[in-house]
């Protein structure tokens, strides 16, 4: 009779042993599952906060900077093949190192010329007849070199002749120059109009947003040209007359920008000092 006490008492001790077992077992998963809910909550949190770590840039030296080099940019067009004399980057996103070299070369040599069109005389005895006798400008190599770098962040470049477009330009590799002139004329049926919303930083990355929109002169137009909200001219914002469109301030401006396409510049800061472009992203249709 005692041992069936004892062993009635020793299979009451292994029954609560088991259930004390089993209640921590199921505790610890419980426990486990809200902790990983929680860790996946947080790495959310913490993600969502590095996704919204611009900060807004108000320093107007680095604003003024970042401003001149998209508006040098925008002057990128594919020039075989494009309607517009400029805005190739707006077709899409696009990043540095996708661009042909042929066209960030041209980019930089037209932005030269027009910075230094009537100030830079020949100097050299190279002969540039060729140009007709139309005022001719002088580039050095190694400016253009500089200026490529301080965009685009290297100096590979493959120098040679650019005469079919406007302006043309000759290379002499002899005396390391450029020479520049400008025989074209008339003007293009559509062109473009951007506006500048923010400039904001993270990190080393600098970025530019824009707001793009697109005019046509419509056939057999009489006074009015057609503004459209996005590069392929697809969606008509309204019509507008020729004072609206050639006033200094334009049509976009900060309270109609977001009816219009965005984009969004990045600009890595280097060491130097200098903000070379990365890419362009395409925000909105």
């Amino acid at each position: 009779m005692e041992n069936k006490r004892k062993l009635s008492t020793g299979f009451v001790i292994l029954i609560v042993i088991l259930i004390l077992a089993l209640i921590g077992i199921t505790s610890y998963v419980v426990y486990d599952s809200i902790s990983s809910k929680d860790d996946t909550l947080e790495d959310s949190m913490s993600d969502g906060k590095k996704e919204n770590t611009e900060k807004e840039v108000f320093d107007n030296t680095i604003r003024d900077e970042l401003s001149k080099k998209v508006k040098i940019l925008e002057k990128i067009a594919n020039l075989d093949t494009e309607q517009y004399r400029s805005g190739y980057l707006y077709k899409n996103s696009i990043n540095n190192s996708e661009l042909d070299g042929e066209l960030k070369l041209y980019n930089i040599l037209e932005n030269l010329y027009l910075e230094k069109d009537g100030k830079s005389p020949i100097t050299t005895d190279y002969d540039v007849s060729i140009f007709g006798g139309e005022p001719v400008v002088q580039i050095d190599v190694t400016e253009v070199e500089d200026s490529y770098y301080n965009l685009y962040g290297n100096k590979t470049i493959t120098h040679k002749d650019s005469k079919n477009n406007c302006p043309a330009f000759i290379y002499d590799s002899r005396n390391q120059k450029y020479y520049g002139a400008s025989a074209c004329g008339g003007t293009s049926g559509v062109w473009l109009e951007t506006y500048i919303t923010n400039y904001t930083e993270d990190n080393n990355n600098y970025y530019v947003y824009v707001s793009l929109g697109a005019y046509q002169v419509p056939e057999n137009a009489t006074d009015k040209i057609e503004l459209y909200t996005d590069y392929e001219r697809k969606n008509k914002y309204r019509e507008v007359l020729d004072e609206e469109v050639y006033s200094s301030n334009g049509i976009i401006n900060s309270s109609n920008y977001s009816d219009f396409s965005q984009y969004k510049y990045i600009f890595t800061k280097s060491s130097s000092g200098s903000y070379y472009f990365e890419r362009i992203e395409r925000l909105t249709k």
